[in-house]
């Protein structure tokens, strides 16, 4: 393995859609939760207010 990704959330997940580019480099995700999320853990997006 070269690429350990701890976190398997939108910035884990997205790392590693992108290192799939490089077939050469062998990366691995670790999740401490037991299963997959039914729904997101954010409850919204809170814009800065100007």
């Amino acid at each position: 393995m070269d690429v350990l990704i701890v976190g398997a959330g939108p910035a884990g997940i997205v790392q590693a859609a992108q290192l799939t580019e490089y077939p050469e480099v062998h990366t691995r995700i670790i999740e401490a939760r037991p299963q997959w999320l039914a729904a997101g853990r954010a409850d919204g997006l809170f814009p800065r207010s100007c």
